[in-house]
């Protein structure tokens, strides 16, 4: 059965379709810009100062970019209230990530006269603590998106219940304030102090019913430990191949340096693509988690649905952590519940 034309009508699936591929361009010019503000680290490796500011200036203008052209799309399709201004804010994360290779590497050519074991252990650990503090306290996420929580005792209520339902103790709920950038979204963090973040824009345009069936996704993931599965296979592959990375960088006078490198650069994009993967099949495994819990699929169906409209996300669309969501229709309509579908 073809779910996409249900998900939305021709008109509003062109949209969808034109306003995603204007943020993919943004999106692969900006980790191009990225990649170029990272060769320096080995080509100008004699002058890391002079490799320091060009790395760093070009990320500036990498995320300031980014921001503005994801904000010029919004404007056009999605017709947000929010400034440019809040758009650098809510991109302020990418600032952050996208340095921290360049600090890490370059801050033990300066620690070092050359790199050795000792700098190299460094570097992971400086990567281990600051993966470990985001990864193990979800209040610094709190702080760094403003999240509030969530007061609606209603909510609340039905939110526990699901909660106890599938077994999940130590969960909090807390709000986004996203309604000004039209984003309608959630997402669980924690490895054992589970939070779930859901923004304002989702919970004051959805029904009650849909509401429940997104956050019982949420907490699907944290039943299973979806979230530190994949810490542990990104950080994993990470670490393996930062290591190679630097100890590569540590014998370029030697001919297996390079090829070091190389083979820890491959690592480090094979973990992420294994992480993708586990991520989409991650994604069905909460749906079917949640569905199961709730005893009924429709919600769950509705609030995609409902998902596809508010943000805009053609029902065939691809993306590396999330199945398509005709694809996620399809399955839950297959499952063997006690539902009507069309009713």
């Amino acid at each position: 059965m073809n779910i996409v034309p249900f998900l939305m009508n021709v008109e509003e699936n062109a949209k969808a379709s034109a306003y995603f591929k204007r943020l993919g361009r943004a999106e692969t010019l900006y980790w191009f810009l990225i990649g170029t503000s990272w060769a320096p680290l080995v080509a100008l490796w004699t002058i890391p100062v002079g490799a320091l500011v060009f790395s760093l200036c070009v990320i500036l203008f990498s995320y300031v970019l980014v921001s503005l052209l994801h904000y010029d799309a919004d404007r056009k399709y999605k017709e947000v209230a929010a400034s440019r201004t809040d758009y650098l804010k809510l991109n302020a994360s990418r600032l952050a990530v996208s340095a921290v290779p360049v600090f890490l590497i370059l801050g033990s050519r300066f620690i070092r006269a050359g790199f050795n074991l000792a700098s190299i252990a460094l570097a992971e650990g400086a990567i281990l603590l600051v993966a470990l503090l985001v990864f193990e306290f979800p209040s610094i996420q709190r702080l760094g998106k403003k999240a509030s929580p969530v007061a609606d005792q209603a909510l609340l209520s039905a939110f526990r219940r699901t909660a106890g339902r599938m077994g999940v103790d130590n969960v909090d709920l807390y709000s986004l304030a996203w309604s000004r950038f039209k984003i309608a979204n959630a997402f669980q963090a924690g490895p054992r102090k589970f939070s779930v973040f859901v923004s304002d824009y989702l919970l004051n345009n959805m029904t009650a019913g849909e509401i429940n069936a997104v956050l019982a996704h949420e907490l699907a993931h944290a039943k299973m430990k979806h979230v530190a599965k994949i810490f542990a296979m990104i950080m994993g592959s990470v670490v393996i191949g930062s290591s190679l990375l630097l100890l590569g960088l540590s014998m370029l006078t030697a001919g297996i340096g390079d090829l070091l490198s190389i083979a820890g650069l491959l690592v480090i994009f094979l973990g992420s693509q294994v992480a993708a993967y586990l991520s989409r099949r991650f994604e069905l495994e909460a749906d079917e988690v949640a569905v199961r819990t709730l005893g009924e699929g429709k919600s769950m169906v509705d609030a995609l649905r409902r998902l596809s409209e508010l943000d805009l996300i053609p029902g065939d669309r691809k993306s590396p952590t999330h199945p398509p969501l005709s694809k996620r229709i399809e399955r839950i309509e297959a499952m063997a519940l006690p539902v009507d579908w069309h009713s």
